[in-house]
């Protein structure tokens, strides 16, 4: 394996509450950092005080054998995506 992605978006059809989108992004993150070790990089954007309508917390993870980069977008409007790409180098 190279290279997975895998992405999880608001469904259109089914109003999803934010804290589910919270919650699986934590969820994923403590998984990962529990499998190869803590991260090398994190970033959170407080939606609330950005000018921007979308804001994008980002978390990073290198180890010897396998590196990840979990990400999720915020908007104001609502929309919330999660995506997690895992690599070797």
């Amino acid at each position: 394996m190279k290279l997975k992605f895998y992405e999880w978006n608001d469904n259109e059809k089914i109003e999803t509450p934010r804290e589910i989108f919270t919650d699986k992004f934590e969820e994923i993150k403590n998984f990962i950092s529990e499998k190869i070790g803590n991260p090398t990089f994190v970033n959170y954007e407080d939606l609330e005080k950005s000018d921007n309508e979308t804001v994008r917390d980002d978390v990073k993870w290198r180890s010897k054998s396998l590196n990840a980069y979990l990400f999720r977008f915020k908007g104001k409007s609502g929309f919330d995506q999660i995506r997690l790409v895992l690599y070797r180098d």
